[in-house]
């Protein structure tokens, strides 16, 4: 959200996206970001509980797809121009409780992620692109 704390997790941080209304969300998997994000999936998800997030991009481990988009390398516009975007999309608070645990996202503060819009960025092709490696434009508005 807006107005939860954002300064020391940026330091250094190259993986931070501020969407258009403020929303700030975090993909670096390595420094004090992925100590937050472990900490706040523990606190979340406990044994017993619905799993709410994904935390497999934060290991070696790397095998869900909605969870690399942070990896894609920078474009270069006459070499390797960009052939992904990033997109804000709000999943809605009923999104199915079965599929959220392969969602990344956590939130700062202890909310039920049940009860509002979880909001994710999304990669989306802006061509056809078959076997070929994506690249973003990192200065893209999201």
């Amino acid at each position: 959200m807006p107005s939860e704390p954002l300064l020391f997790v940026s330091l250094r941080n190259k993986y931070i996206l501020k969407c258009v209304d403020g929303i700030f969300v975090d993909g670096k998997s390595t420094g004090l970001s992925g100590h937050v994000h472990r900490s706040l999936y523990h606190r979340e998800n406990w044994p017993g509980a619905t799993q709410t997030s994904d935390m497999t991009w934060l290991t070696d481990d790397r095998t869900n797809p909605l969870a690399v988009g942070q990896y894609i390398n920078n474009g270069v516009k006459d070499r390797f121009p960009s052939n992904v975007r990033y997109e804000e999309v709000d999943l809605p608070a009923n999104f199915p409780r079965e599929l959220r645990q392969y969602i990344p996202n956590m939130t700062w503060t202890s909310t039920d992620p049940f009860s509002q819009p979880t909001r994710v960025v999304a990669l989306v092709t802006t061509r056809p692109v078959h076997n070929e490696e994506l690249y973003s434009t990192y200065m893209d508005a999201v």
